[in-house]
């Protein structure tokens, strides 16, 4: 049983298949909110030819689906987590929060260590991709969380306008 959906375009550019997307999104109410030109950015950075992060992806034997279910994996660990780390966060405090993220971030690379010696197979990592997202999902939560915790009640929205106003050019600059 498939749990993908696999389309193969011999006869198209992939500029032909982004302009259907997204022609497709737009008759049902939806568009694009962002794009990142990774082979740009691998050819501006480090001076990569690329032809695409999953065609990248897939010569290494990862098909385009199994990027697919990874990434949904780990987005599906993000939500599954929320309640976690909200009662985690209101009960025990943010920086207990913190701790124990930190303590979860050693288990992804114990967790592909185990993975490699055992020759495991796509549900093992997409384990690993969820374990990855509820990471992510705490540190955003915790560290956001944490500020509020330690800000006096006046001046919590500047403490925040300085964490957006510093967090955000830095994920641009990493981003570039």
């Amino acid at each position: 049983m498939s749990y993908t959906i696999n389309r193969m375009f011999n006869d198209s550019t992939s500029d032909d298949i982004d302009a259907r997307t997204q022609s497709a999104l737009a008759d049902h109410g939806f568009g694009i909110l962002t794009e990142i030109d990774v082979k740009a950015t691998m050819k501006k950075k480090l001076d990569v030819e690329m032809p695409s992060y999953v065609v990248a992806a897939n010569t290494s034997g990862v098909t385009v689906a199994d990027v697919g279910l990874l990434l949904g994996a780990q987005t599906a660990g993000a939500l599954m987590s929320n309640p976690i780390w909200g009662k985690l966060g209101d009960g025990a405090g943010k920086l207990r929060m913190l701790q124990t993220v930190a303590v979860i971030r050693i288990l992804p690379p114990l967790m592909v260590l185990a993975l490699l010696a055992f020759d495991a197979g796509l549900w093992a990592y997409m384990a690993l991709f969820m374990v990855i997202g509820a990471m992510m999902n705490g540190v955003t939560i915790g560290y956001l969380g944490y500020l509020m915790e330690i800000s006096p009640d006046d001046r919590r929205p500047a403490y925040s306008a300085y964490f957006n106003a510093l967090a955000s050019p830095a994920a641009l600059a990493l981003s570039r």
